[in-house]
Protein backbone atom coordinates (compact mmCIF):
# COMPACT_ATOMS: atom_id res chain seq x y z
CA UNK A 1 0.00 0.00 0.00
CA UNK A 2 1.78 3.50 -1.09
CA UNK A 3 0.03 7.12 -1.17
CA UNK A 4 1.76 10.53 -2.07
CA UNK A 5 -0.30 13.97 -0.93
CA UNK A 6 1.01 16.97 -2.57
CA UNK A 7 0.67 20.95 -3.53
CA UNK A 8 0.94 21.56 -7.11
CA UNK A 9 0.23 25.13 -6.67
CA UNK A 10 -0.94 27.66 -4.07
CA UNK A 11 -4.40 26.48 -4.94
CA UNK A 12 -4.05 22.96 -6.49
CA UNK A 13 -3.07 19.69 -4.45
CA UNK A 14 -3.19 15.95 -5.21
CA UNK A 15 -3.61 12.61 -3.62
CA UNK A 16 -3.10 9.28 -5.44
CA UNK A 17 -2.37 5.75 -4.17
CA UNK A 18 -1.94 2.54 -5.12
CA UNK A 19 -2.39 -0.99 -3.53
CA UNK A 20 -2.01 -4.41 -4.09
CA UNK A 21 -3.41 -7.92 -1.92
CA UNK A 22 -2.79 -11.45 -2.53
CA UNK A 23 -4.70 -14.15 -0.33
CA UNK A 24 -4.67 -17.21 -0.34
CA UNK A 25 -6.95 -19.07 1.75
CA UNK A 26 -7.02 -23.14 2.70
CA UNK A 27 -9.99 -24.82 4.32
CA UNK A 28 -10.35 -28.38 5.25
CA UNK A 29 -13.80 -29.55 5.43
CA UNK A 30 -14.13 -33.40 6.27
CA UNK A 31 -12.36 -34.99 3.25
CA UNK A 32 -13.10 -32.14 0.78
CA UNK A 33 -10.54 -29.30 0.63
CA UNK A 34 -10.95 -26.00 -0.67
CA UNK A 35 -8.74 -23.30 -1.72
CA UNK A 36 -8.92 -19.74 -2.49
CA UNK A 37 -6.90 -17.52 -4.11
CA UNK A 38 -7.47 -13.83 -4.53
CA UNK A 39 -5.45 -11.07 -6.57
CA UNK A 40 -7.04 -7.28 -6.18
CA UNK A 41 -5.83 -4.18 -6.96
CA UNK A 42 -6.84 -0.12 -6.00
CA UNK A 43 -5.87 2.31 -7.48
CA UNK A 44 -6.74 6.68 -7.26
CA UNK A 45 -6.64 9.45 -8.27
CA UNK A 46 -7.83 12.85 -6.42
CA UNK A 47 -7.38 16.47 -7.22
CA UNK A 48 -8.43 19.43 -5.69
CA UNK A 49 -8.82 22.78 -6.05
CA UNK A 50 -9.40 25.95 -3.79
CA UNK A 51 -11.00 29.01 -5.87
CA UNK A 52 -11.28 31.15 -2.75
CA UNK A 53 -12.11 30.56 1.02
CA UNK A 54 -15.88 29.55 -0.30
CA UNK A 55 -15.61 27.03 -2.64
CA UNK A 56 -13.53 24.12 -3.18
CA UNK A 57 -14.04 21.35 -5.99
CA UNK A 58 -12.47 17.84 -5.68
CA UNK A 59 -12.68 15.60 -8.35
CA UNK A 60 -10.55 11.58 -9.36
CA UNK A 61 -11.18 8.66 -10.45
CA UNK A 62 -10.56 5.47 -9.15
CA UNK A 63 -9.47 1.61 -9.92
CA UNK A 64 -10.45 -2.19 -8.42
CA UNK A 65 -9.19 -5.03 -10.33
CA UNK A 66 -10.36 -8.20 -8.98
CA UNK A 67 -9.34 -11.80 -9.75
CA UNK A 68 -11.01 -14.59 -7.42
CA UNK A 69 -10.50 -18.20 -8.02
CA UNK A 70 -11.46 -21.67 -5.90
CA UNK A 71 -10.31 -24.73 -5.87
CA UNK A 72 -12.58 -27.35 -4.37
CA UNK A 73 -11.58 -31.23 -4.62
CA UNK A 74 -12.85 -34.30 -2.88
CA UNK A 75 -12.82 -38.15 -3.84
CA UNK A 76 -14.91 -37.17 -6.72
CA UNK A 77 -14.26 -33.63 -7.83
CA UNK A 78 -11.77 -31.24 -8.52
CA UNK A 79 -13.11 -27.76 -9.65
CA UNK A 80 -12.02 -24.55 -10.77
CA UNK A 81 -14.21 -21.54 -10.72
CA UNK A 82 -14.32 -17.68 -9.59
CA UNK A 83 -14.46 -14.57 -11.29
CA UNK A 84 -12.92 -11.48 -12.88
CA UNK A 85 -14.31 -7.66 -11.88
CA UNK A 86 -12.80 -4.53 -12.79
CA UNK A 87 -14.83 -1.24 -11.24
CA UNK A 88 -13.86 2.21 -12.48
CA UNK A 89 -14.82 4.95 -10.90
CA UNK A 90 -15.28 8.67 -11.15
CA UNK A 91 -16.21 11.28 -8.82
CA UNK A 92 -16.73 15.23 -8.05
CA UNK A 93 -17.28 16.98 -4.88
CA UNK A 94 -17.84 20.91 -4.47
CA UNK A 95 -18.02 22.54 -0.60
CA UNK A 96 -19.56 26.05 -0.64
CA UNK A 97 -19.48 27.88 2.50
CA UNK A 98 -22.18 30.82 2.37
CA UNK A 99 -21.48 32.46 5.39
CA UNK A 100 -19.83 31.30 8.96
CA UNK A 101 -23.33 29.36 10.27
CA UNK A 102 -23.88 28.27 6.86
CA UNK A 103 -22.05 25.52 4.75
CA UNK A 104 -23.22 22.81 1.85
CA UNK A 105 -21.01 19.69 0.76
CA UNK A 106 -22.68 18.10 -2.80
CA UNK A 107 -21.25 15.64 -5.07
CA UNK A 108 -21.66 13.03 -7.26
CA UNK A 109 -20.22 9.38 -8.06
CA UNK A 110 -20.16 7.25 -11.06
CA UNK A 111 -19.24 3.76 -10.83
CA UNK A 112 -19.26 1.07 -14.11
CA UNK A 113 -19.01 -2.78 -13.28
CA UNK A 114 -17.28 -5.08 -16.03
CA UNK A 115 -18.96 -8.03 -14.19
CA UNK A 116 -22.61 -6.83 -14.27
CA UNK A 117 -21.84 -4.33 -17.24
CA UNK A 118 -24.31 -1.92 -14.93
CA UNK A 119 -23.72 2.46 -14.32
CA UNK A 120 -24.32 3.18 -11.19
CA UNK A 121 -24.88 7.01 -10.35
CA UNK A 122 -24.88 7.98 -6.99
CA UNK A 123 -25.37 11.46 -5.60
CA UNK A 124 -24.86 12.65 -1.80
CA UNK A 125 -24.89 16.05 -0.50
CA UNK A 126 -24.98 17.59 3.21
CA UNK A 127 -25.89 20.97 4.36
CA UNK A 128 -24.71 22.27 8.03
CA UNK A 129 -26.23 25.49 10.01
CA UNK A 130 -24.48 26.87 13.23
CA UNK A 131 -27.59 27.22 16.09
CA UNK A 132 -25.08 28.77 18.27
CA UNK A 133 -22.09 29.32 19.30
CA UNK A 134 -20.83 25.86 20.18
CA UNK A 135 -24.23 23.91 18.76
CA UNK A 136 -24.51 22.79 15.07
CA UNK A 137 -27.32 20.72 12.98
CA UNK A 138 -26.75 18.53 9.74
CA UNK A 139 -28.41 17.02 7.56
CA UNK A 140 -27.10 14.73 5.14
CA UNK A 141 -28.35 12.53 2.12
CA UNK A 142 -26.11 9.85 -0.07
CA UNK A 143 -26.29 6.69 -2.35
CA UNK A 144 -23.86 4.11 -2.12
CA UNK A 145 -23.57 0.69 -3.83
CA UNK A 146 -21.31 -2.25 -3.06
CA UNK A 147 -21.27 -5.51 -4.90
CA UNK A 148 -21.71 -9.11 -3.46
CA UNK A 149 -19.02 -10.63 -1.76
CA UNK A 150 -17.06 -13.23 -2.81
CA UNK A 151 -19.06 -16.04 -1.26
CA UNK A 152 -21.75 -15.25 -3.93
CA UNK A 153 -19.77 -13.58 -6.34
CA UNK A 154 -17.61 -17.27 -7.10
CA UNK A 155 -21.54 -19.14 -7.74
CA UNK A 156 -23.42 -16.83 -9.49
CA UNK A 157 -22.36 -13.41 -11.24
CA UNK A 158 -26.11 -12.40 -13.02
CA UNK A 159 -26.71 -9.68 -9.93
CA UNK A 160 -26.96 -6.55 -9.23
CA UNK A 161 -24.64 -4.24 -7.45
CA UNK A 162 -26.67 -3.93 -4.07
CA UNK A 163 -27.77 0.41 -2.75
CA UNK A 164 -28.44 1.84 0.05
CA UNK A 165 -30.00 5.20 0.38
CA UNK A 166 -28.90 7.12 3.61
CA UNK A 167 -30.57 10.19 5.58
CA UNK A 168 -28.80 11.31 8.74
CA UNK A 169 -29.96 14.05 10.54
CA UNK A 170 -27.33 15.31 12.94
CA UNK A 171 -27.04 17.62 15.85
CA UNK A 172 -23.47 18.52 17.93
CA UNK A 173 -22.87 20.82 20.97
CA UNK A 174 -18.98 21.44 22.13
CA UNK A 175 -18.48 23.74 25.31
CA UNK A 176 -15.58 24.02 27.95
CA UNK A 177 -14.91 19.87 27.56
CA UNK A 178 -18.31 18.64 27.65
CA UNK A 179 -20.12 17.00 23.94
CA UNK A 180 -23.67 16.30 22.99
CA UNK A 181 -24.39 14.83 19.70
CA UNK A 182 -27.69 13.29 19.02
CA UNK A 183 -28.18 11.54 15.43
CA UNK A 184 -31.01 10.37 13.85
CA UNK A 185 -31.31 8.42 10.85
CA UNK A 186 -32.64 5.68 8.25
CA UNK A 187 -31.42 3.86 5.52
CA UNK A 188 -33.03 2.02 2.58
CA UNK A 189 -31.98 -1.17 1.26
CA UNK A 190 -32.34 -2.63 -2.14
CA UNK A 191 -30.91 -5.17 -4.93
CA UNK A 192 -29.81 -7.58 -1.79
CA UNK A 193 -29.10 -11.37 -2.48
CA UNK A 194 -31.69 -13.50 -2.00
CA UNK A 195 -30.79 -17.51 -2.11
CA UNK A 196 -32.95 -21.22 -1.62
CA UNK A 197 -30.35 -23.15 0.26
CA UNK A 198 -29.20 -22.81 3.97
CA UNK A 199 -25.77 -21.42 2.79
CA UNK A 200 -24.33 -20.13 -0.54
CA UNK A 201 -24.06 -23.36 -2.25
CA UNK A 202 -22.71 -23.98 -6.13
CA UNK A 203 -26.50 -25.64 -6.69
CA UNK A 204 -28.19 -22.61 -5.10
CA UNK A 205 -30.72 -20.39 -6.91
CA UNK A 206 -29.45 -16.52 -6.49
CA UNK A 207 -31.22 -13.61 -7.16
CA UNK A 208 -31.10 -9.37 -6.55
CA UNK A 209 -34.81 -9.04 -5.21
CA UNK A 210 -33.94 -8.24 -1.45
CA UNK A 211 -34.23 -5.24 0.55
CA UNK A 212 -34.29 -3.84 3.70
CA UNK A 213 -34.46 -1.14 6.11
CA UNK A 214 -32.68 0.58 9.54
CA UNK A 215 -33.56 3.52 10.95
CA UNK A 216 -32.61 5.03 14.66
CA UNK A 217 -31.11 7.33 17.10
CA UNK A 218 -27.97 7.59 18.57
CA UNK A 219 -26.87 9.76 20.98
CA UNK A 220 -23.65 10.19 23.13
CA UNK A 221 -22.60 12.33 26.10
CA UNK A 222 -19.33 12.95 27.42
CA UNK A 223 -17.48 15.32 30.18
CA UNK A 224 -14.06 15.88 31.59
CA UNK A 225 -14.41 19.06 33.15
CA UNK A 226 -17.69 19.46 35.57
CA UNK A 227 -15.99 16.56 38.33
CA UNK A 228 -12.37 16.99 39.12
CA UNK A 229 -9.68 14.39 37.75
CA UNK A 230 -13.15 12.38 36.19
CA UNK A 231 -13.76 11.93 32.69
CA UNK A 232 -16.98 9.83 31.87
CA UNK A 233 -19.20 9.31 28.78
CA UNK A 234 -22.42 7.82 28.18
CA UNK A 235 -23.94 6.36 24.38
CA UNK A 236 -27.16 4.78 23.82
CA UNK A 237 -28.60 3.90 20.17
CA UNK A 238 -31.95 2.38 19.61
CA UNK A 239 -32.09 0.67 15.98
CA UNK A 240 -35.23 -0.80 14.20
CA UNK A 241 -34.30 -2.54 11.67
CA UNK A 242 -35.68 -5.62 9.08
CA UNK A 243 -34.32 -6.93 5.69
CA UNK A 244 -35.62 -9.91 3.50
CA UNK A 245 -32.23 -11.12 2.32
CA UNK A 246 -30.55 -14.26 2.32
CA UNK A 247 -32.56 -16.88 2.74
CA UNK A 248 -35.32 -15.52 4.66
CA UNK A 249 -38.87 -16.11 4.09
CA UNK A 250 -40.13 -13.02 4.70
CA UNK A 251 -38.92 -9.48 6.31
CA UNK A 252 -37.25 -9.58 9.97
CA UNK A 253 -35.08 -8.14 11.92
CA UNK A 254 -31.56 -10.05 11.13
CA UNK A 255 -29.49 -11.85 13.63
CA UNK A 256 -26.78 -8.92 13.90
CA UNK A 257 -28.94 -6.42 15.10
CA UNK A 258 -30.27 -5.47 18.63
CA UNK A 259 -32.49 -2.87 19.41
CA UNK A 260 -31.09 -1.08 22.45
CA UNK A 261 -27.45 -0.90 23.08
CA UNK A 262 -25.92 1.85 26.20
CA UNK A 263 -22.51 1.75 27.32
CA UNK A 264 -21.25 4.31 30.05
CA UNK A 265 -17.60 4.58 30.51
CA UNK A 266 -16.07 6.45 33.80
CA UNK A 267 -12.30 7.19 34.57
CA UNK A 268 -10.71 8.68 37.80
CA UNK A 269 -7.15 9.97 37.66
CA UNK A 270 -5.51 9.63 40.24
CA UNK A 271 -2.28 12.44 40.41
CA UNK A 272 0.05 11.19 43.40
CA UNK A 273 0.06 7.80 41.70
CA UNK A 274 -0.09 9.14 38.42
CA UNK A 275 -2.44 6.24 37.55
CA UNK A 276 -5.90 6.19 36.25
CA UNK A 277 -8.88 3.84 37.38
CA UNK A 278 -11.62 3.07 35.37
CA UNK A 279 -15.20 1.30 35.38
CA UNK A 280 -16.92 0.68 32.02
CA UNK A 281 -20.60 -0.94 31.40
CA UNK A 282 -22.24 -2.12 28.61
CA UNK A 283 -26.26 -3.50 27.77
CA UNK A 284 -27.62 -5.38 24.68
CA UNK A 285 -31.39 -6.16 24.21
CA UNK A 286 -31.25 -9.33 23.03
CA UNK A 287 -30.47 -10.92 19.37
CA UNK A 288 -33.22 -12.81 17.84
CA UNK A 289 -32.34 -16.20 16.56
CA UNK A 290 -34.45 -19.59 15.82
CA UNK A 291 -34.35 -22.11 17.77
CA UNK A 292 -33.36 -25.45 16.68
CA UNK A 293 -35.94 -27.01 18.98
CA UNK A 294 -39.04 -25.96 17.32
CA UNK A 295 -40.51 -25.77 13.65
CA UNK A 296 -41.55 -22.07 14.13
Amino acid sequence: NTSYKGVLNNSWTIETGLSYTFADTKIGVFSSDINDVENSAHAKLKLRKRFNSRFKLSFGAEQFITDFKENYKDDTIDATYGFNNNITAAFAEADLIFSKKLALKVGLRADYSSLFSTTDIAPRAAIAYKSSKNGQFSLAYGNFFQNPNSAILKFEQNLKAEETSHYILNYQYINNGKIFRAEAYRKDYDNLVKFDSEFENFDTNYNSSGDGYAQGVDIFWRDNTSIKNVDYWVSYSFLDSERDYRNFETSAQPNFATKHNLSIVGKYWIDSWKSQVGLSYGFSSGRPYTNPNTNE
